[in-house]
């Protein structure tokens, strides 16, 4: 019985391609996990802003009620239907000497449960005339 001598070279190059494969796969997963992650990150982001626009709205309805108003922590975690902390601290401070105007600042935060999960926070302010 002569053996070629040849015979695990098909073998060497399946292995090789199969390999070559794997890892081909392996980086497609990963890049996308990495983009679903980033993809999951600016809808927070986007949502965050959407929460600091409605504390401003509560803020100013609050204010134009009532003179008072010195600000608020709001818990919105009831609005979303996934595993999310919200808040939103609203504030108002007077500027300066004149007492007819007033900072507004709003700032939204979303937290996720997971021990993993980054928190965003977006903050805005907006100075308030009274007198008008």
């Amino acid at each position: 019985m002569r053996q070629h001598p040849r015979s695990g070279t098909l073998l060497v190059c399946v292995v090789v391609c199969m390999g070559i494969a794997l890892s081909i796969m392996l980086t497609s997963i990963h890049g996308s996990l990495r983009e679903r992650r980033q993809i999951a990150r600016e809808l927070q982001m986007e949502q965050n802003r959407w929460l600091v626009d409605a504390g401003l709205s509560r803020g100013m309805m609050r204010l134009s009620e009532d003179a008072g108003y010195s600000g608020e922590n709001w818990d919105v975690t009831q609005a979303f239907q996934s595993d999310h902390t919200s808040t939103i601290e609203i504030s108002v401070q007077k500027t300066g000497d004149d007492s007819d105007t007033v900072r507004l600042s709003v700032s939204g935060t979303i937290r996720g449960k997971h021990v993993n999960a980054l928190p965003t926070r977006h903050t805005t302010s907006i100075v308030i005339d009274l007198s008008k």
